[in-house]
């Protein structure tokens, strides 16, 4: 059985009772639809496998294999925005003429020296050599005329 298992590389469900999941949409209208519903459903029950959602909305309790579930992570109270991680860009500090920096940042001179090996460069490029077409050779060019 465990040598099944990994040659199928199955895994066990990380959906427990009482989680938030999607369920998949099983009859999709066009290929444009999303695979999954936009509505939220709790998890009620879990017998291996097949697992019992109610609607959170509705109230109507569907019987589903946890490979037609995803599971989603609700925001914390207390968080920024709605759950989304929000970065602010690096901040870059002028340094004072005469005085070296003294982090490992790279400066824009180091930066350009850094791409000289040609390969950004369109201009040192090889270019292959063009050559007439071998059916005029028969031909004469005579401008004088």
């Amino acid at each position: 059985m465990d040598r099944e298992n990994a040659n199928r590389h199955a895994k066990v469900s990380e959906i427990d009772i009482g989680d938030t999941v999607l369920m998949q949409n099983l009859t999709p209208g066009n290929k444009l639809s999303t695979t999954y519903g936009p509505a939220e459903y709790t998890v009620l029950s879990k017998e291996g496998s097949r697992m019992t959602v109610q609607n959170e909305s509705t109230g109507k309790i569907f019987q589903r294999n946890s490979a037609h579930l995803k599971k989603i992570s609700l925001p914390v109270q207390g968080e920024q925005g709605e759950g989304s991680v929000v970065s602010s860009p690096p901040q870059i500090q002028p340094v004072p003429e005469g005085q070296q920096s003294t982090d490992a940042s790279v400066s824009p001179m180091e930066m350009n020296n850094d791409q000289s090996d040609g390969t950004a460069n369109s201009d040192t490029r090889p270019k292959r050599a063009v050559r007439r077409p071998l059916r005029f050779d028969d031909y004469v060019e005579d401008y004088n005329g």
